[in-house]
């Protein structure tokens, strides 16, 4: 399917097409149409050809921590967490933020600013939100193991479920066992491809329909077994710090994932 940029370019295109055509054809022999019609043509299939090129590459992100590197491809269909979480990347706000809520068999939370540079075991003062992100909450989207989402406030607080602008959490769910009652209670209502992906990998089906999924790990996943498998302390705190180190974006070619059991999933 056509983005919009590129459906833009390809009616834009068009239009100069046909008036340009108009204006030349006048006057013109009916051989001299033709040739000209033809030339036009070739013109227009190689423009739109190039318009479209960038339905063919997703955005990825590289999270290059001190337990491995995760990458995780970015939704476009989530475009206000796409783009809030390309500029908190291109300002290195990630930089030597640590995984700061770790819990097995859930997820592993990160985005503190508060938490960079602390050593492990010192006490820090949870960092303020900046903003929210107006929720993308999209019923496409399941917390599989391996899900990105945008952490936020509870409902009490926050009745329009908008997002924290820095702090995301990945899908852990190893343990498929832990949600099998879950899964009983919504026979019949989730679609069978993610049923059987909850009921093989786990995930966090009770967070489906609150919380934006902006993103979905596509490879690293090894790495997310081992941090959420370290020791924690109080407030679900690794023992010794889970560091990331940075985390850049880069713009790959969908064919990069066409094994992908998890982009093809939801793609």
């Amino acid at each position: 399917m056509f983005n919009f940029i590129s459906i833009t370019f390809v009616i834009t295109i068009k239009n100069i097409y046909f008036c340009l055509l108009n204006q030349l054809c006048k006057g013109m022999k009916k051989t001299q149409v033709s040739q000209w019609t033809s030339a036009f043509s070739l013109m227009f299939i190689f423009f739109v050809s190039c318009g479209d090129t960038a339905k063919d590459e997703v955005t990825v992100a590289n999270i290059t921590t001190n337990y491995g590197n995760i990458e995780f491809v970015l939704l476009d269909e989530t475009p206000l967490h796409k783009q809030n979480f390309a500029k908190m990347c291109a300002d290195s706000f990630y930089n030597d933020v640590l995984f700061h809520r770790v819990i097995e068999n859930f997820m592993i939370q990160a985005g503190d600013a508060n938490t960079r540079g602390v050593a492990a075991g010192e006490q820090y003062e949870e960092a303020e939100g900046e903003y929210t992100i107006k929720q993308e909450i999209l019923p496409q989207f399941f917390h599989v193991r391996g899900a990105v989402a945008a952490a936020r406030l509870g409902d009490a607080e926050n009745s329009e479920r908008a997002s924290s602008f820095s702090h995301f959490y990945l899908v852990h769910g190893k343990n498929s066992a832990i949600i099998e009652p879950l899964l009983t209670e919504k026979a019949g209502i989730l679609p069978e491809d993610i049923r059987s992906r909850y009921a093989k990998d786990g995930g966090a089906p009770h967070l489906d329909g609150a919380y934006t999924i902006f993103g979905y790990v596509v490879e690293g996943m090894d790495v997310v077994d081992k941090i959420a498998a370290v020791e924690t302390a109080e407030a679900d705190r690794p023992v010794e710090n889970v560091i990331i180190k940075n985390i850049t974006l880069t713009e790959r070619d969908k064919s990069h994932y066409e094994n992908s059991d998890i982009y093809k999933l939801f793609k």
